[in-house]
């Protein structure tokens, strides 16, 4: 059970499985392998926006744009990168708040430490903790 003013530390490996010896290094190792996929695919974003910009610019229509290859694969390439980045973000926040949870603090100072309310830290360990 997850308490609101926990004082006791809690083994924070055990929580995240044997062999997970520092989750929040775990965490950050995924969030920096999304960004250099985030990172390889900017060049191509980059690339099918300026494409749909010049053809804007050329007078066609967005109805028309749209719906071209360029568009679908912008907002494929975008909605890819936002969903990775959005992952491993969450298992930052989640390595984060289990770490400091186990380490005894309470969830208002996890909270103000990590600039969230106390409420999303507590959802943060349950998602930890399973």
């Amino acid at each position: 059970m997850i308490s609101e003013d926990r004082r006791e530390p809690v083994d924070v490996d055990a929580v995240n499985g044997e062999g997970a010896a520092d989750p929040v290094l775990a965490a950050l190792r995924e969030m920096a392998s999304a960004l250099d996929d985030l990172a390889r695919t900017a060049d191509d974003m980059t690339n099918h926006a300026d494409a749909l910009a010049a053809l804007r610019r050329e007078g066609r229509s967005w109805e028309d744009l749209l719906f071209t290859d360029e568009a679908r694969r912008l907002t494929t390439l975008l909605a890819d990168g936002a969903e990775g980045v959005g992952r491993a973000n969450s298992s930052v926040r989640r390595a984060q708040a289990a770490v400091l949870y186990g380490s005894g603090l309470s969830m208002e100072k996890i909270g103000n430490l990590l600039g969230i309310s106390r409420q999303r830290v507590a959802i943060l360990l349950k998602a930890a903790y399973g």
